[in-house]
């Protein structure tokens, strides 16, 4: 009678064991992946921040070349279609990497609902990228 106690135990045991080690494994792969998705998206940001400086500083040296406005309006117009572009082929593409069991964890679907979440999550973006032995 002792054995089949001491056999319940131990399976009761194994079987708490491995339930625990389940719901930890699935709590840090959530944090590993919300804390990837923040770094693509911040990656992101300053990406299309680099590409809209450099769109300027083109507009702005073209002004002085003195070319004409209605070429100067055109380039503006274009410069604003290719970032509009790029931004929502960005967030479509990250979305893309998804497996379909973490799907239903994104929190943005395109640019804006992604720099809204990127904005409420900042803090933990930068304090992850801060070079160590900084503060």
């Amino acid at each position: 009678m002792n054995w089949i106690l001491y056999l319940l135990v131990f399976i009761f045991g194994y079987v708490t064991c491995q339930t625990f080690y389940f719901l930890r494994s699935a709590r840090l792969s959530l944090s590993v992946i919300k804390c990837a998705e923040l770094i693509s998206l911040l990656m992101l940001a300053r990406s299309v921040e680099n590409y809209e400086f450099t769109a300027n500083h083109k507009l702005k040296k073209l002004m002085e070349a003195g070319f004409s406005d209605s070429k100067i309006e055109k380039y503006k117009l274009t410069s604003e279609t290719e970032i509009t572009i790029y931004k929502e082929a960005a967030v479509a593409t990250l979305l893309l990497c998804y497996n379909d069991l973490f799907r239903n964890f994104c929190k943005f679907d395109n640019w804006e609902s992604a720099m809204k979440y990127l904005q409420e999550n900042k803090n933990f973006a930068y304090t992850f990228l801060q070079p160590r032995g900084t503060k």
